[in-house]
């Protein structure tokens, strides 16, 4: 914890153990400077189709709600740097023919500011003789998120 405390310069400084400096450093770096949080929960009250979508940044497990209440679960598939604001990601949800007739949605999210703005983007795709084909697109919109 703290050891004591000593004047240098006028200025009060305090003189910690190794391990208490890293994380007040964090704090005062700032948010985008820190350690990627373990859940980032998004929604959207005007996306019409997809309400809802989360990913945990340490196991890749991903889930997707939609306006009807129902949720899809996947992982996420691909990681990229993007900006100074942070990676950018696909994340993959099988949906064995549920919504629209739907093999599986494929989605890219990534964080457009500093604050808690996120774009998210994607499509539905189906199988067709072998291969796979874009079936439905979910239109690029603006969600709200916390970082667990």
């Amino acid at each position: 914890m703290l050891q004591d405390v000593f004047q240098l310069e006028g200025i009060a400084m305090l003189r910690m153990k190794k391990h208490l400096i890293l994380p007040l450093l964090s704090i005062g770096i700032g948010l985008n400077a820190m350690p990627a949080s373990a859940e980032i929960i998004c929604k959207s009250s005007e996306a019409a189709f997809l309400s809802g979508i989360s990913w945990d940044v340490e196991t890749g497990g991903a889930r997707i709600k939609l306006s009807d209440n129902s949720i899809y679960t996947g992982k996420v598939v691909h990681s990229r740097p993007h900006s100074d604001y942070g990676d950018k990601l696909n994340i993959l949800i099988p949906v064995e023919h549920d919504i629209f007739s739907m093999d599986h949605a494929e989605f890219i999210t990534f964080r457009t500011d500093a604050t808690s703005n996120y774009r998210v983007l994607g499509a539905g795709f189906i199988t067709v003789d072998g291969e796979r084909r874009i079936d439905l697109s979910f239109s690029s919109t603006t969600y709200d998120c916390i970082e667990m």
